[in-house]
Order: C-alpha cells, then sequence, then structure tokens
C-alpha cells in the first residue's frame, strides 16, 4: 500500500471517527476502527471514499452519513466490536411528549435485535425505531439494549425529560391534617397528568375577601378554588368571574340537593368536592366510661349529661366552643336550630320563610342562651386546639363536622372517639366544600383536568379514605369510609340533611349572623329581641 494510498485510509478513518464521535461513539470504538481500516486495499478505501463524497454532496445528515458509513464498513467485512448509538428526537417537551427513538447498531454479527425500555412503566419495544409518548411529568433514562447474531450485547441510553406545561394553583380553607390530605389527592392528579399543582390555604376572612377583590381587579391568581358557600360561588358566577362547570362534570353522580345550590340559570358553576357531615357531638369514649357517662337519648337526658360533666374534677366546661369568629359557633346553634325546631326550621330560615324574630326561634335561641348562662360551654378557642382539650378531659364534649376525626390526637386514636347526635333531632347540616374555575384562569384547559378529577370517585376516594370527610360523587363505595366515619354516615342517612345556613345564606347575613353569636357567647344575657332582629336585618334571599 502506498503512502498515497494509507493517506486515503486515515482520512477515510478520521472522516469516519469525526461522525462517529459527533454521533456518541467514544474514542475507545474510533481507535479500533482505525486498525481495522490499516489493513484495507487501495481499491476498497477509493470506493469508501467515492461513496463518503457522494453522500456529503447530497446534503445528507449525520445521522444518514454515519447509517451509509457503516453500511460500506460492513460491505467491507471489517470485523468490530459491537456497539448501539441511540439517539432522540426530541429529548424534552412538555406532556404529553412523543418522542421518536433510532437505534444504530454497529460491528458485531447481523441480523440484530432490539429491546428498548422506556423506565415509565409501560412495556418495551422490539421495534428498532421506535415512538414512545410520555404522559408524565419526570426525568427518565431510556434504554436501549442490542443483541447479534451471535449473543453479543451492547446498550446505550438516553434521558428524555417531560416536564408539565404549567403549574395550578389551588385556594382553600384547609390546612394541617386536612391540607395535608387534600394534597395526597392533588398528587394523585400529578402523577396521572403530568400536572404540577400547589395549595395555598387561607382563613374563612382572607378567602371571603381576597378572592372578589382579585377577580374585580382583573387578575386570577388560583386557577381552582374551593369554598363552602353557595351564595357567594352565584354572586360570582352572576358578575362573571366563574366558568360553568355542567359540561366537565357527570352530574348523575350527584345528589341534586348538592347541586341545586350551585345552579343558576340552568348552568351549574361549582362542583361539589367533599362534604362535611355534622352529625354531633364527639367525645372520648374512655373518658364516658371512666367517667361513668351515658349517650343521651332524649333532649333531657342531654342536659343531665352537661350537669353531670359539670362535677368532674378537671372539667372546666361540658362542651368546647370553637374559635372565636363565629363560624364553629354557627355550626353549634344552627345543631340546636334543627334539634329543638325541626329541621323545617332551618330551611324556612334559609328561604325566607321564618323570621327570626319569630317566638319559635327566640325559643331556640332563649334555650341556648340558658345554657351558656349555666357555663356548659367553654371560652371560644382554635377549633384545632380544642380536639387537643377534649382528648385532655379538660372539656367532656365537642359539636363538630366529621372532619374532626382528621385532627389530632383523635386521628391517631380513632378507637377511643365516639359522637352521638343531639338526642331527637330530624335532621343535621351537611356542609360542602364546592370546586370553582375562575373565568380569568391563564390555564382553563389544565385547570378543567384538575375539575374533571375533583369530580371524580377516584379523587373523592382517596378524601374520604383518609378519614374526616363524606364524598358527594354517589360512586364512592362504604369500604372507602373508615369505621367512624362510615358511623357518621349512616347515621346521616337516618335524617333530613339541609344546608348550613350561615354558607347557604351567605353574604352580609354571615358575617352578622357570627358577630351577633360571639356576641351571645360572651354575654349570655344580651337582648334577643335586638339579636334577632339584627339577624333579620341582615337576611337576604340566597342566590339559588
Amino acid at each position: 500500500m502506498s503512502i498515497g494510498n494509507r493517506t486515503t485510509d486515515w482520512i477515510l478513518a478520521v472522516l469516519l471517527i469525526i461522525v462517529m464521535i459527533v454521533s456518541g461513539v467514544g474514542v475507545y470504538y474510533s481507535s479500533a476502527i482505525i486498525g481495522e481500516l490499516d489493513e484495507l486495499s487501495t481499491s476498497q478505501a477509493q470506493d469508501y471514499a467515492n461513496l463518503l463524497a457522494a453522500i456529503t454532496s447530497s446534503g445528507a445528515t449525520t445521522e444518514d452519513l454515519l447509517e451509509a458509513l457503516l453500511d460500506a464498513i460492513s460491505a467491507l467485512n471489517v470485523s468490530l466490536p459491537l456497539v448501539v448509538i441511540a439517539s432522540a428526537s426530541p429529548t424534552s417537551g412538555y406532556i404529553p411528549l412523543t418522542v421518536s427513538f433510532k437505534a444504530v447498531p454497529i460491528g458485531g454479527t447481523p441480523p440484530y435485535s432490539f429491546e428498548w425500555d422506556f423506565d415509565d412503566e409501560t412495556a418495551t419495544s422490539s421495534e428498532r425505531n421506535p415512538t414512545h409518548n410520555y404522559t408524565t411529568a419526570g426525568t427518565y433514562t431510556t434504554t436501549v439494549t442490542v443483541t447479534d447474531s451471535e449473543q453479543g450485547t451492547a446498550v446505550d441510553s438516553l434521558t428524555i425529560t417531560a416536564t408539565s406545561a404549567e403549574e395550578l394553583v389551588v385556594f382553600s380553607l384547609w390546612s394541617g391534617a386536612e391540607e395535608q390530605n387534600f394534597e395526597q389527592v392533588l398528587d394523585s392528579f400529578t402523577d396521572t397528568t403530568g400536572i404540577s399543582v400547589r395549595h395555598i390555604g387561607y382563613t374563612t376572612e382572607e378567602l371571603l375577601i381576597t378572592v372578589p377583590t382579585q377577580l374585580r381587579a382583573g387578575v386570577a391568581i388560583a386557577d381552582v378554588i374551593i369554598a363552602p358557600w353557595p351564595s357567594w360561588i352565584l354572586n360570582l358566577a352572576g358578575e362573571g368571574y366563574l366558568t360553568r362547570v355542567d359540561d366537565l362534570i357527570d352530574t348523575t353522580k350527584f345528589p341534586q340537593t348538592y347541586l341545586d345550590p350551585v345552579t343558576a340559570n340552568n348552568r351549574i358553576w361549582a362542583t361539589p368536592f367533599k362534604v362535611s357531615g355534622k352529625p354531633g357531638f364527639w367525645y372520648r369514649k374512655s373518658f364516658f366510661t371512666n367517667n361513668s357517662l351515658t349517650i343521651p337519648t332524649t333532649y333531657e337526658e342531654f342536659k343531665t349529661l352537661l350537669a353531670t360533666m359539670q362535677t368532674i374534677p378537671g372539667v372546666e366546661a361540658p362542651i368546647a366552643s370553637g374559635n372565636g369568629v363565629g363560624w364553629p359557633l354557627s355550626d353549634t346553634t344552627e345543631a340546636f336550630i334543627i334539634g329543638l325546631g325541626g329541621y323545617q326550621l332551618q330551611l324556612d330560615l334559609i328561604f325566607g320563610d321564618e323570621q327570626f324574630n319569630s317566638t319559635v326561634v327566640k325559643d331556640v335561641f332563649q334555650e341556648l342562651a340558658d345554657l351558656l348562662q349555666a357555663g356548659y360551654f367553654s371560652v371560644p378557642d382554635d377549633f384545632a386546639a380544642q380536639v387537643a382539650r377534649v382528648w385532655d378531659g379538660t372539656y367532656g364534649i365537642y359539636f363538630q363536622g366529621s372532619f374532626i376525626t382528621a385532627f389530632e390526637p383523635f386521628a391517631s386514636n380513632l378507637d377511643d372517639v365516639g359522637f352521638f347526635p343531639l338526642p331527637e333531632t330530624t335532621g343535621v347540616t351537611g356542609a360542602v366544600d364546592y370546586a370553582i374555575i375562575p373565568a380569568l384562569t391563564d390555564h382553563p384547559i389544565e385547570a378543567g383536568q384538575l375539575m374533571e378529577f375533583l369530580a371524580s370517585a377516584e379523587a373523592q376516594e382517596i378524601m374520604v379514605g383518609l378519614g374526616g370527610f363524606l364524598a358527594p360523587n354517589i360512586d364512592v363505595p362504604d369500604s372507602a369510609y373508615l369505621p367512624l366515619d362510615l358511623e357518621a354516615l349512616q347515621f346521616m342517612r337516618t335524617v333530613t340533611v339541609v344546608p348550613d345556613l350561615d354558607d347557604a345564606v351567605g353574604g352580609a347575613f354571615q358575617q352578622a349572623f357570627w358577630n351577633q353569636l360571639k356576641l351571645l357567647w360572651v354575654d349570655p344575657t344580651t337582648d334577643l329581641d335586638a339579636l334577632l332582629q339584627t339577624l333579620q336585618d341582615a337576611w337576604t334571599s340566597p342566590a339559588f
């Protein structure tokens, strides 16, 4: 072989090395090729150089050039070690991300077989050049294994990054254990769709004020908002700030009583996500056992129970009172309205068929005032902190929604937790937490996906399975509930479930209701006629 011909060989080798390095093959492999090319004849090298020139002049891609060179090497019967070069396009992007993969085997002994592992728990592929769809955000190491006819193998891998297009923001009233449970639902949504979600918890006053203020300013920081106030929701809808949801959810999966409060102009503006049933008074079973207390079955037995608990050493008050903003006090008050006046009285007050300054309503408030004067209710404090005080025997019982079982120390000791309704009651309130979509959201498609998920039995089963809540979706089975929650649900099926009074009326009435109850708790001797007249003056017809 002349010097000139060896020069041609080396030029060809260098060109091949360049192509292979650009394509991802290591220098070790290029060195092996140089050794083989030293043995090529002048005519073979010339043929190879001519082929290279033809490919180059045609404007072929690097990948085309590499394949042509490899085909030429195969024709020369050059024995090279088996290597596979993997490529992909694109290697990153937003989900759903469709990626085209390609495998180029070099050396070894054809024919080849291929196996692709896409690192997302889907089936592998035996195609040489497969296409794969990534539906969940994440970073994936995709691997191809090539096997030749002599059972030699070579492996190459690629990194594929699939990301969600946007991050959704959800506002709600939840914190602590309730927030942690909800975030598990959101994590499931993200795992399924690849859309990340950030939850922000607000206080009642913050959510009531902040959201309307933002929307009226033309801003929607949240993509989805969860709130328990039907009238507030319909007022926002009436101002054009919400997106209808009846084309996003299967309305046949929800009781009509949950949909009616958020329906206006034949359109549904919110999705029922969970129900906070308020079945009665919660207590520690061992406290009752240790103090020989029994569950009352009549209202007179209930008052006897309160008087008995008041005499137990260490008990500061028989009944714990929720915090001082007025909201938990309203739940307790409504229990007495329903228990002493009947569930129909609650409905009549909501819809204006009964006046707050009527005799029947005053009788209920007078009974409540008498219990307060007797010292049967504690000073209002943070509703979660009161759970611990019931547990340690500072207070005997606590009227709250079923969500109380999600709070410590109840949550870790459910076998020692029980509840009983206000004796002889004919109904209970069931406060529904509704999800809404602001019309100004920057991510309407993704927000719609989250709304569909929150409405599903899958999402609601996760929530109720963690304890403390009931599902409005009728497809959630009884088996999804913790035993104590199921007990509450089964009791609620025996009575009439009615809307929460202040949530249903909403607006200025809700704040007036809370303020007057705080006044009553502070001073049970307050003028009830004036208090009830204030409520009547604040009442407005609910939006539904």
